[in-house]
């Protein structure tokens, strides 16, 4: 249910027992302790222990010696079971919308951090059934993936690059911080990708993103009050490698609430009109 670095048996065993005994509400520090020092036969310094380092994983947080599962690691525990969920009943609908060959499919997230999950793991599906030589467009407002969501866009870039994929990026604005994450992606992905920015051929609005894949077109929505902060964010800070502080403000963001979306479609005929918007600022 949740990620961590790779540990003892016996303190992986001692991280689900503290998360087990939290799951059904706060409790006091030193009587839950003593209770699973008894119960599991372990001193309590090896309790201890284990609750400092889920206290700095912010999974859990101690205050007036009670301690509590952390409301945020919470919350992005539940976005990962709903876009799993989600993710369970997407290659019914991509086997469908690839048989019909037309019609497109709607999902809607709570945050960010969930529907980024969520359309990674479709991309990729489509990605993989897509013939090489066929290029990824990525139409985004600000290029915010690459230090806030880690794991995805790195999953992301991992899969294009595995095909040796022409993936074509344009960025609608042209931040300082833009220009240099974007620089930072190219040294990674090299000749496979092509950079544009300050362009808006699709006088796309800031809470849209689009990507383009063949016949297949992934419009997601992000809610406006979120994508007004981002804006905000991307002129605010022009460093890539950003203080703890400053990730923590841009971590809130991403995991704010509110009205997010995905539509993906099985059209040539949308893609190919979207595509020939595009060619002249890649050829």
């Amino acid at each position: 249910m949740y990620n961590h670095t790779p540990l003892s048996t016996k303190t992986t065993f001692l991280r689900d027992v503290v998360i087990e005994k939290l799951s059904t509400g706060p409790s006091r520090v030193s009587e839950m302790v003593t209770e699973i020092s008894t119960e599991r036969k372990v001193t309590i310094q090896a309790v201890y222990k284990v609750l400092r380092a889920l206290k700095k994983e912010e999974i859990i947080t101690i205050h007036r010696r009670i301690a509590s599962l952390s409301i945020i690691w919470l919350q992005s525990e539940i976005d990962k079971l709903s876009a799993t969920k989600k993710a369970y009943t997407l290659n019914t609908y991509i086997e469908e919308l690839k048989n019909s060959n037309k019609g497109h499919v709607s999902f809607t997230f709570n945050s960010l951090h969930e529907l980024d999950l969520f359309w990674t793991h479709a991309f990729i599906i489509v990605e993989e059934s897509t013939p090489p030589e066929v290029p990824a467009y990525i139409l985004i407002p600000h290029d915010w993936f690459f230090y806030s969501r880690v794991k995805t866009d790195r999953a992301w870039m991992k899969e294009l690059m595995s095909h040796k994929r022409s993936s074509r990026m344009l960025v609608t604005h042209s931040t300082l911080l833009d220009r240099k994450t974007s620089q930072e992606r190219k040294k990674i992905m090299k000749n496979n990708l092509e950079l544009m920015f300050n362009k808006n051929p699709l006088q796309q609005q800031e809470f849209i993103y689009y990507n383009i894949l063949g016949p297949w077109v992934f419009l997601g929505k992000i809610d406006k009050s979120v994508s007004a902060k981002i804006a905000q964010f991307m002129e605010k800070y022009n460093n890539i490698d950003l203080k703890k502080e400053e990730h923590e403000e841009l971590l809130s963001i991403i995991n704010e609430r509110g009205k997010f979306s995905l539509v993906i479609y099985n059209s040539p005929k949308k893609s190919s009109v979207l595509i020939r918007k595009l060619l002249k600022y890649f050829e």
